[in-house]
C-alpha cells in the first residue's frame, strides 16, 4: 500500500515513496511541527505479523544509534502505525549509494575506491568496539552522501540482521543454527556455511569482496541462482584482482586477498589492521578526514618504468610528485561523476571559456585602440 500523504508518530508526514524493497519500503517524510527532512522506513505488513523479523528491525535502531559515528545513519525514533506496521524513522541522505554508482561495471580509480571502503571501515572499527557486526555489507547498503564544497562522506546504512557479539539469551534464538542471513554475494565463506560463531572478520570479508568490485567492475563470484553462489563462496579459490586489471599495485591485490581469506584466521584482525593497510592508497587529505597521520602512511608511488600501460581509469596524480591537494582529489573527481560530469568535460568546458574570454579581451583591446581611427585623421 502507498503511504504516501499519512501522518505517522503524529509528527511525520510521508511525502514520497524513496524505493521499496522485499521487506519493507522507504519514504521522504517532513517533521510537521519543525519541518525536518527525515526518512520512514516501514516493514512490510506479511513481515510485521513475525516477531523475529520486527526484533531484528528495532535492533537496527538500536545497533545505529549506539555506535555513534558519522559514517553510519542516525535514527531518530521507532513507533508503529495505527493498523500495526514498525517503522524507523532515519536522517534524510542526499547523494547516491555505492551499488549505483557500480551499475555501469566501471572500475574506479584506485585512490577513490580506497577511500571509500576506508570511510566504511573507519565507521566499522567504531562498530565492531560496540560489539557489534553488521553483517550483510554489500554496495546497496553504503551511501555517498554529498555536500556543497565537500567530497562525498560514506554512510553505512542497514544494521537490520547485525549481531550483538555479546549474545543475550533472546539474540541466540533468533540466529539457530544453520540460519543463513546476508546477501550470498559478499557472504563470508564462515557465513555461507551457515556457521552461528561469527565475529568482525566476516565484515571485513564483505568489505574486500566490495573493494574488489571497486577496482575491477565486477563480483569475484556469480551464478545463476543462491545456491551457486553460496557453493563458489566456498569452493572456488578467489580471483586475483590483477587478473583483471594489471595496472594495479600488488600492494593493493594483496590487501583484496587478506580481507577475503577463506579462513578467517588469514583476514585482517579488525577494521582498524585493514584501514592501516589502504593507508598507502590514500591522499593525504583524506588520511586527515579520517583522523590518521599522513607522515606515517607510506606513500603509494607510480608503477616504475616498464611497467603494463594502464588499460583502466587512471588513479590520479602520485602524492609524492606533486603537492596534496586541499581536498582529496580522487573523491573530487567522484562527486563530478555523481553529478554527471566526467573530468575530461569539465577540462572541455574549462578551455571553451579561456578561449571566450581571450576572444572577449581582443575584442575590447580593438575597440580602445581603433587603429583604423587614427589612420582615418592622417
Amino acid at each position: 500500500m502507498d503511504r504516501t500523504g499519512q501522518v505517522v508518530g503524529e509528527k511525520y508526514r510521508l511525502v514520497r515513496l524513496l524505493g521499496e524493497g522485499g521487506m519493507g519500503a522507504v519514504y521522504e517524510a517532513q517533521h510537521t511541527l519543525i519541518g525536518r527532512r527525515c526518512a520512514v522506513k516501514f516493514l512490510h505488513a506479511e513481515f510485521a505479523r513475525q516477531p523475529e523479523v520486527v526484533t531484528r528491525f528495532i535492533r537496527e535502531a538500536q545497533a545505529a544509534s549506539s555506535i555513534g559515528h558519522r559514517g553510519i545513519i542516525d535514527i531518530y525514533d521507532v513507533g508503529r502505525t495505527p493498523d500495526g506496521a514498525p517503522y524507523l524513522v532515519m536522517e534524510f541522505l542526499e547523494g547516491i549509494s555505492v551499488g549505483k554508482l557500480l551499475e555501469g561495471g566501471t572500475p574506479l580509480p584506485v585512490k577513490t575506491a580506497a577511500e571509500i571502503v576506508a570511510q566504511a571501515l573507519s565507521a566499522l572499527l567504531q562498530a565492531h568496539r560496540h560489539g557489534i557486526v553488521h553483517r550483510d555489507l554489500k554496495p546497496d547498503n553504503l551511501y555517498l552522501v554529498q555536500a556543497p564544497g565537500a567530497p562525498p562522506l560514506v554512510k553505512v546504512l542497514d544494521f537490520g540482521i547485525s549481531k550483538m557479539t555479546v549474545a543475550s539469551e533472546q539474540q541466540q534464538k533468533m540466529t539457530q543454527t544453520g540460519t543463513v542471513l546476508g546477501t550470498p554475494t559478499y557472504m563470508a565463506p564462515e557465513q555461507a556455511a551457515g556457521r552461528t560463531d561469527v565475529d568482525q572478520r566476516l565484515d571485513l570479508y564483505a568489505m574486500g569482496v566490495i573493494l574488489f568490485e571497486l577496482l575491477t567492475g565486477r563480483v569475484p563470484f556469480s551464478g545463476t541462482n543462491y545456491n551457486q553462489v553460496m557453493f563458489a563462496i566456498l569452493s572456488e579459490p578467489f580471483p586475483s584482482p590483477r587478473a583483471l586489471r594489471p595496472d594495479l599495485p600488488v600492494a593493493l591485490e594483496a590487501v583484496v586477498l587478506k580481507a577475503t581469506a577463506k579462513n578467517r584466521e588469514d583476514r585482517y584482525p579488525d577494521a582498524e589492521a585493514m584501514l592501516q593497510a589502504l593507508a598507502p592508497f590514500l591522499d593525504p587529505a583524506a588520511l586527515v578526514r579520517l583522523g590518521m597521520n599522513p607522515d606515517e602512511a607510506a606513500p603509494f608511488r607510480s608503477p616504475p618504468p616498464g611497467a603494463p600501460t594502464p588499460t583502466a581509469p587512471s588513479s590520479g596524480p602520485d602524492p609524492t610528485e606533486a603537492p596534496a591537494a586541499p581536498v582529496s582529489t580522487a573523491m573530487v573527481q567522484l562527486t563530478e561523476h555523481t553529478a554527471g560530469l566526467s573530468p575530461a568535460r569539465r577540462r572541455a568546458k574549462a578551455w571553451t571559456v579561456a578561449a571566450l574570454a581571450t576572444l572577449v579581451v581582443a575584442v575590447l583591446v580593438l575597440f580602445l585602440w581603433r587603429p583604423w581611427s587614427s589612420s582615418g585623421s592622417a
